[in-house]
């Protein structure tokens, strides 16, 4: 046997072994913002955070990565408390965010409004105030908005029923007010 494949047999052999480890590595903006989400909302008091720490991000309950992204957050039900860190915003390969069912509180942070690839924002029976940004409705990909049951205020952000794929929309149990044109 050639004495060069003994050499290269054990590196190809070590490289399949960590491959799963190398491939599920994200960039380190989403790590941080992970942290931050995990930090800023209990995290130690969720219901589940099953790997949370101890492995890669790809194994962590609710986190969904595709290459070395992370593209979905789902932690619904899980009791989260507190508000959703600014961080959030610098997932900007995030395609859906779940985070029905549990105790978040403050505004709709705005860095929300700057993620490209969302398409699913569930934030219903939580206990969130102030008002929708108008800034939501440059999300263009988004399909699923979920906002029922919180304290919300104001006015329903004008342009959303034209959103192009926005499909499903719950809203009730707020508090809007309501803006009724008058004619002159």
């Amino acid at each position: 046997m050639n004495k060069s494949i003994l050499y290269i047999l054990p590196v190809i052999f070590l490289l399949f072994i960590f491959s799963e480890d190398l491939c599920s590595q994200v960039i380190k903006n989403d790590s941080l913002a992970l942290v931050e989400l995990f930090n800023k909302t209990d995290g130690k008091n969720w219901l589940r955070c099953d790997n949370w720490f101890k492995s890669n991000v790809s194994n962590w309950y609710g986190i969904y990565v595709v290459g070395n992204r992370v593209t979905g957050i789902n932690l619904d039900n899980n009791n989260l408390s507190g508000k959703i860190p600014r961080q959030i915003g610098n997932l900007d390969a995030l395609q859906y965010l779940i985070l029905s069912d549990n105790n978040i509180i403050g505004e709709i942070s705005i860095d929300l409004c700057h993620l490209p690839n969302l398409n699913c924002l569930t934030m219903d029976n939580n206990q969130l105030n102030g008002n929708i940004p108008f800034e939501i409705t440059k999300l263009k990909n988004l399909k699923t908005l979920w906002l029922s049951d919180n304290n919300l205020t104001g006015t329903i952000p004008p342009g959303l029923n034209t959103m192009p794929h926005l499909v499903s929309v719950m809203l009730h149990n707020n508090n809007f007010t309501i803006q009724i044109s008058q004619k002159d």
